[in-house]
């Protein structure tokens, strides 16, 4: 049966998060968070869309971006970036895949990607890699001259058994003089300058996704007025955890821990049983303080691209 590669746009959304979802075992994606974390994307272009349709039906979907690496002003060679991938289950393994990956990377090499890489496109990513337990598509990606670069590994907070309560070591914490409270709309501009000075271009933007939320999905950390701290939730996906980041100077005062407890403790009002959160660095941290547990590895992988 024919294929054509075809664009789509987002009047296709509900049929690319059905194709999205019918293929996944691991993920069930929701439409809003699927259409910010494409039409939203700062890096958005709508020749990164494609599909494969047969018979009038969309089999295969895809989304690509194309980035330059943070804080270069520009400077360095552009990378393309997989945002999500997925071929519906009754075809697979015949050959749909590869011809819709080959299209996206005919693209982006001519739009000028010096390398491809396969999801975890910061700041506005669905996953953080390809879970390891995703079989054919680490084989489709092998295939195709992708090479293992990294891993990235998710935790998983039960929040019916995380003591959240902060009202004490926030009384502690305000007897050294710093105040903890939850981000206010007078403060974007305040927040915004903050994020930029002290922390990387992509916890900047997605920091700042949470203005938009209602009420605001973070919390911040003040010293005589100034912002030492913030963690935030609700950014990158519903139900999920961070970026979160305190002063050096400040850590040993338990600052992370309240703000970390303040994020979950509105996830828990909001109905969510767990949190998750993505892309973990601090192990220990989390596993320490809200008895979190490892619950997912990703594998990021990468291919060169040669012309």
């Amino acid at each position: 049966m024919s294929v054509s590669i075809t664009t789509w746009d987002q009047s296709w959304l509900e049929d690319v998060v059905s194709v999205l979802n019918a293929a996944s075992t691991l993920d069930q994606f929701q439409l809003a968070h699927v259409r910010e974390a494409v039409f939203a994307d700062i890096d958005f272009r709508p020749d990164l869309l494609l599909c494969a349709r047969s018979s009038d039906e969309t089999v295969a979907v895809a989304a690509a971006v194309l980035r330059h690496p943070p804080d270069t002003a520009g400077q360095a060679a552009p990378i393309g970036y997989l945002k999500l991938f997925a071929v519906t289950p009754g075809r697979q393994g015949q050959g749909v895949g590869s011809a819709l990956l080959a299209a996206v990377e005919e693209r982006l090499t001519r739009a000028g990607a010096t390398a491809l890489r396969v999801f975890g496109d910061a700041p506005f990513y669905l996953r953080p890699g390809v879970d390891f337990r995703l079989t054919r598509l680490v084989c489709l990606l092998q295939r195709r001259g992708y090479r293992w670069r990294g891993n990235a590994v998710n935790m998983d907070v039960n929040l019916a058994t995380a003591h959240l309560d902060t009202a004490e070591d926030e009384a502690r914490l305000d007897r050294i003089g710093i105040a903890v409270r939850r981000l206010e709309p007078g403060d974007a501009g305040t927040f915004r300058a903050y994020m930029a000075s002290d922390w990387s271009w992509g916890w900047t933007i997605e920091a700042c996704r949470s203005l938009d939320r209602v009420p605001i999905s973070t919390h911040v950390a003040l010293q005589e007025g100034r912002i030492v701290g913030f963690a935030t939730h609700s950014a990158s996906g519903p139900g999920q955890f961070g970026p979160m980041g305190v002063k050096p100077e400040l850590r040993r005062h338990g600052v992370g821990a309240v703000l970390l407890k303040r994020c979950l403790a509105d996830l828990r009002a909001q109905g969510y049983t767990s949190a998750e959160i993505q892309w973990v660095g601090p192990i220990g941290f989390y596993a320490r303080h809200v008895g979190a547990n490892l619950s997912r590895c990703f594998w990021q992988f990468e291919k060169p691209v040669t012309r």
